[in-house]
């Protein structure tokens, strides 16, 4: 999990405020695992969370236009430090 959006620096710098707030490399743990690590409901959801907020980051890179409308589902407060 992770994998297709760890190539944009937004991105790995998500994961590193995340892992600094958790105490743990959320990053390695999407990456490499255990999975059982990731069956757990607090890893999982984090885990869940900050890749989709680093999804929405690459597809901003990639195409800022569609990226505007894709913001819905997200909370303004959740996505806005991340989108300017």
């Amino acid at each position: 999990m992770g994998r297709e959006v760890i190539q944009y620096e937004e991105a790995k710098e998500l994961y590193s405020i995340a892992s600094a707030i958790i105490g743990y490399d959320l990053l390695k743990v999407c990456l490499e695992g255990p999975v059982e690590a990731l069956n757990r409901t607090e890893v999982c959801q984090m885990a869940v969370f900050v890749t989709s907020v680093a999804a929405l980051m690459k597809l901003r890179e990639e195409r800022p236009v569609v990226s505007k409308h894709m913001l819905a589902p997200f909370h303004l407060h959740t996505v806005h430090p991340f989108y300017h």
